[in-house]
C-alpha cells in the first residue's frame, strides 16, 4: 500500500523491513496468504486497509493459526501527501522502537497513532 521510499528509510534508520513493492513474489498475494507470509517471516503487517484486515486477523486468531500481527494505518492521520509519509515514518519509529523486543509484539491488530 505505500511507496518502497517508505521501507528504504525505516531501513536506513536501522529497522529490519521490507515492502510487498520490493517483493515481487509478494505482489499478487491475496490478504490472508500475505499475513501468513508475514507471519512465516516474523514481521507485522502494515496497512491502510480497514476493510479486511481487522477481520482476517481476527479470523486466523479463532481458527487458532498465529499472526504476527496487523499495524492499520488511519488514512485520516496519514494521508498519502509528502507530509503524511514523514509522520508515518517517525510514527512507524516510534512504534519500532517501543516494539523492539520482539516479544512484546503480540499478533492482533494495532491501530497506529500520529507521534507526540
Amino acid at each position: 500500500m505505500y511507496p518502497s521510499k517508505l521501507a528504504r528509510e525505516l531501513k536506513r534508520r536501522g529497522h529490519d523491513v521490507v515492502a510487498v513493492e520490493g517483493r515481487p513474489e509478494l505482489r499478487a498475494m491475496e490478504d490472508e496468504a500475505l499475513l501468513m507470509a508475514g507471519t512465516a517471516e516474523g514481521r507485522v503487517l502494515v496497512t491502510e486497509n480497514v476493510a479486511d484486515y481487522p477481520e482476517i486477523a481476527a479470523t486466523l486468531a479463532t481458527e487458532e493459526q498465529a499472526n504476527c500481527g496487523v499495524i492499520v494505518v488511519p488514512s485520516r492521520t496519514f494521508p498519502r501527501t509528502e507530509r503524511g509519509l514523514g509522520l508515518l515514518i517517525r510514527a512507524l519509529e516510534a512504534y519500532l522502537v517501543e516494539h523492539s523486543d520482539a516479544q512484546s509484539v503480540p499478533g492482533g491488530i494495532h491501530w497506529l497513532s500520529a507521534p507526540a
